[in-house]
């Protein structure tokens, strides 16, 4: 029961993670959503027509904790500049809803993760913070998943906002000039799902880890 507990202190970010994404599933299964392959079908024709409230909304959906373990991953930022290939002005207003959608998710991440604070936060140094922002921030599933944690560690809105600007940024800046001057997408957006659960998988690993680290301290020191 003592393992447990230390477990599930150490894991409940990646753990309450799985939980909404497992609920959002289970409506699939009851046919009150559609499947994340099914979205994929039905929001691809309409991201490349570039309405921008539309972009804007579905930007926000996929940097929002939870919702974007449902919700395709990269799959706005992709699709909807490919499609804006050869038209510069069009590519501005686009790329500029996808950036303030994605904001508002990564910062509704940020308080969700406040309203759920960890009881034990861990506090690193600036140099490390940013380093291991800038190292998940190419992904709005891993940056969300960042946010999250930043909000349960209790660290400062203005800290966060000031991360967020040094490792997000140029990541946005780097996917939409890419997919710009492509003009296409060269991977399956739903692969990325593959990578945010191995990076969820580790997570969980590294708080097994950690569990079996604390429980051996406690009982040398009793």
């Amino acid at each position: 029961m003592r393992f447990f507990r230390y477990f599930v202190r150490e894991a409940a970010t990646p753990l309450l993670i799985l939980a909404v994404i497992a609920c959002l599933y289970a409506l699939a299964g009851l046919r009150l959503a559609p499947y994340p392959q099914s979205l994929l079908l039905a929001l691809g024709g309409r991201l490349a027509r570039g309405e921008w409230l539309f972009i804007a909304g579905c930007s926000g959906l996929e940097n929002t904790i939870g919702i974007n373990g449902y919700f395709p991953g990269a799959f706005v930022i992709l699709f909807a500049m490919a499609a804006t290939h050869g038209k510069i002005w069009t590519a501005l207003r686009v790329f500029g809803a996808i950036c303030g959608g994605a904001f508002l998710g990564q910062n509704a991440s940020y308080f969700l993760g406040r309203v759920l604070p960890d009881q034990n936060p861990s506090r690193r140094h600036n140099i490390a913070e940013i380093l291991s922002a800038i190292g998940v921030f190419w992904h709005p599933q891993l940056g969300s998943a960042y946010s999250f944690s930043a909000g349960r560690q209790r660290m400062t809105y203005l800290r966060y906002v000031a991360i967020l600007s040094m490792a997000w940024s140029p990541w946005n800046l780097f996917w939409g000039a890419l997919m710009y001057n492509l003009g296409r997408v060269p991977i399956a957006a739903g692969g990325f799902l593959w990578v945010f659960a191995v990076y969820l998988l580790l997570w969980l690993c590294i708080a097994l880890i950690r569990t079996a680290r604390a429980i051996a301290t406690s009982e040398s020191c009793a």
